[in-house]
């Protein structure tokens, strides 16, 4: 963890150590969110949120054959219309 100050124009140097490790470069676009509990997170903008999200969840569908899974959804639609 690196600390760094404030200044008079609410800016913060990111130390090269952590610029290193995460490759960001002068111009870089960032995203800045607070959580409920008052934390700052500083994020690399996605070049593409498309690419970045792929794959998310996809440990859900882990022995799930896809069309068993459409076929029995299929079949409860069928017997429940609302």
């Amino acid at each position: 963890m690196e600390k760094v100050r404030v200044g008079k124009r609410y800016q913060v140097v990111i130390p090269a150590a952590i610029r290193k490790k995460t490759k960001i470069k002068v111009g870089d676009e960032m995203l800045l969110e607070v959580d409920k509990s008052g934390n700052l997170y500083l994020i690399p903008q996605p070049q593409s949120y498309t690419n970045t999200l792929k794959g998310l969840g996809e440990e859900i569908w882990e022995n799930v054959d896809p069309l068993s899974y459409q076929r029995s959804e299929r079949e409860e639609k069928d017997r429940d219309p609302q």
